[in-house]
């Protein structure tokens, strides 16, 4: 994969990485694989992206172990997924820890929003 990653890098192309390497079954952001800060060392030329998913906890694709029956009464077919965009960085700028970071802020700027918005409808 990470062959893959670099070719696509170098030949300028869009690469979107989870680098969690998985869901974790209560939403909670997992540790960046170490992975990471190898690549953007080798792509320190390369903008960096964060972005923070909002709304997959929940669902049918969550990392928490449901049988095939309760993964289908999750699924909504208009399930409200979040996208939260960061600013971009250099790679030669940042690391894994920073880079968490950036999308626990963006996640956790979402979802103070969210509450505030239903407060609001509340009174």
């Amino acid at each position: 994969a990470q062959l893959a990653i670099d070719s696509a890098l170098a030949a300028g192309e869009l690469v979107v990485l989870f680098p969690e390497g998985g869901m974790s079954g209560d939403g909670e952001l997992l540790p960046f694989s170490p992975w990471l800060d190898g690549l953007l060392a080798r792509h320190a030329d390369v903008p960096v992206l964060p972005l923070a998913l909002s709304g997959l906890a929940d669902g049918a694709f969550s990392g928490r172990r449901l049988s095939f029956a309760q993964r289908l009464a999750k699924l909504r077919l208009f399930r409200k997924i979040l996208v939260s965009v960061g600013l971009p960085a250099a790679a030669s700028m940042t690391d894994a820890a920073s880079l968490r970071q950036s999308v626990l802020a963006l996640r956790d700027g979402v979802t103070s929003l969210i509450g505030e918005n239903l407060s609001e409808k509340s009174t």
